[in-house]
């Protein structure tokens, strides 16, 4: 093995000796460059990001042709990138100011140094591959269309690209508990991702969720009656988003970014009056969760040196650290059982082994040194306690399809609740009373695309 736990994805330098990734440095404080030699195991580091940034999670960073620099992208929270090369013989690096272009994920060099080609948006929410001439050159459309190209790779002879276009849409789809595999879709469109990004019930009758547009840099939410599917929606605020929202039908709650620091904040149900709860700028605030008597909001928070679960007090408006462990970091996805007796939480910090990765953490409300763990297939992104809060539900995705299964907290193999063939389940959430499911289901395509002949 050559590189273990590494950031994203890695890259080999020209001549082959080397090879460039990035490292999570525990307790997730930062982010680090790294330059090994394959053959001496020798490495160098510089720095990468400092939180709240980040490297873009599906990206490596590019070499120059001559092998003595690397470019590479920064995620800034919450809709926004830089563009940094890095000197290799000096710790030395320059960001790359490109005014016209928002977001940016993997970027490539053409063999002749020049220029080179990076996946971009341009204040819209799809990527295209855009060319740039460095030093101080324009950037140039290479793609278009409603679809992302995230991935680029350039034939040596600078005359092709491959790049990967991804192409996905969904819709919100109802199943009874009793019929799961029998859905009913309430919601229609082609380019709004309905649901992918928040999905939850406010009560018996109405669903939150989020809604995308082809010009929009972040989701706006709905809050429609399934029943006669009156809705309501809010519009996004500009760049910043309604991140994760829970409702108690009274109030919505959210994460939304400012100056670069996630906060949480309140807004009644039409999207006015919106507050800002938190203030402090120590950590990213996410994922808040309502009790069901409406007086406590659980969330958590991301600093730089460690990862709590905090509790405001509704009524007081103080908040508490509810519960931190320096072995058991929270992720930034919370869930609170229905029965409000427990929390479900990915571990943030890693452990010795790649097992204790894919262990979800649950925390008891009333006694949080009750802390207990149950293995996954893996990591979920979401996760769900099943309406009778004994076990945790997650979606799958077997290379024939996608599942929901459901985990009991007591043990034993996990087991498929719904099962979609052809199309993919981006979210899902039961209702209050567990008798309905709404899923944010949809189709997602990639395909590679062969670029040739392009202006250079």
């Amino acid at each position: 093995m050559i590189v273990e736990k590494a950031w994203g994805s890695f890259s080999i330098s020209p001549d082959g000796k080397r090879i460039a990734y990035f490292l999570n440095v525990p307790p997730v404080a930062k982010f680090n460059l790294l330059v090994r030699t394959i053959e001496t195991g020798e490495e160098v580091q510089y720095r990468a990001a400092d939180p709240p940034e980040n490297p873009c999670a599906v990206c490596s960073p590019a070499w120059t042709p001559d092998g003595n620099r690397l470019l590479f992208t920064i995620n800034v929270p919450p809709t926004s990138g830089r563009l940094f090369i890095q000197n290799l013989a000096t710790v030395e690096r320059e960001e790359i100011k490109v005014e016209r272009l928002q977001r940016f994920e993997q970027a490539a060099w053409l063999p002749n140094g020049e220029s080179f080609v990076v996946s971009a948006t341009e204040r819209s929410k799809y990527f295209h591959l855009w060319q740039i001439f460095y030093p101080g050159g324009e950037p140039t459309p290479l793609t278009s269309g409603l679809a992302n190209y995230k991935k680029v790779s350039i034939s040596a002879d600078g005359r092709s690209i491959i790049t990967l276009k991804d192409d996905e849409t969904s819709n919100i789809v109802l199943s009874d508990a009793k019929a799961l595999g029998e859905p009913i879709q309430i919601t229609s469109g082609d380019q709004n991702n309905f649901g992918q990004k928040g999905l939850a019930w406010v009560d018996e009758k109405r669903l939150l969720f989020s809604s995308s547009t082809e010009s929009g840099l972040s989701d706006s939410l709905v809050v429609m009656n399934v029943n006669d599917k009156s809705k309501i929606t809010i519009p996004s605020k500009k760049e910043s988003a309604f991140r994760i929202p829970v409702s108690d039908g009274e109030f919505i709650w959210f994460a939304m970014s400012v100056n670069g620091v996630s906060q949480i904040f309140q807004m009644d149900m039409d999207g006015k009056n919106v507050a800002q709860l938190t203030e402090t700028t120590d950590g990213q605030k996410y994922s808040p969760r309502i009790s069901n008597d409406s007086r406590h909001l659980y969330y958590v928070i991301n600093r730089k040196n460690d990862a709590a679960i905090m509790r405001f007090d509704l009524q007081n408006k103080s908040e508490e650290v509810f519960f931190i462990n320096p072995d058991v970091q929270p992720g930034t996805f919370l869930e609170l059982s229905p029965d409000n007796k427990y929390l479900t939480f990915s571990r943030r910090l890693k452990g010795e082994d790649d097992t204790s990765e894919k262990m979800m953490a649950i925390v008891s409300i009333e006694n949080t040194d009750d802390l207990r763990f149950v293995s996954a297939q893996t990591l979920p992104g979401i996760r769900r306690f099943s309406p009778d809060s004994q076990s945790l539900d997650y979606i799958f995705a077997p290379t024939d399809g996608t599942q929901i299964v459901r985990q009991k907290l007591d043990g034993g193999e996990p087991l498929p609740i719904v099962t979609v063939k052809g199309q993919t389940i981006f979210n899902f959430a039961w209702s209050i009373d567990g008798k309905q499911l709404a899923m944010a289901l949809g189709k997602q395509s990639r395909d590679a695309v062969l670029l040739s002949e392009f202006s250079r």
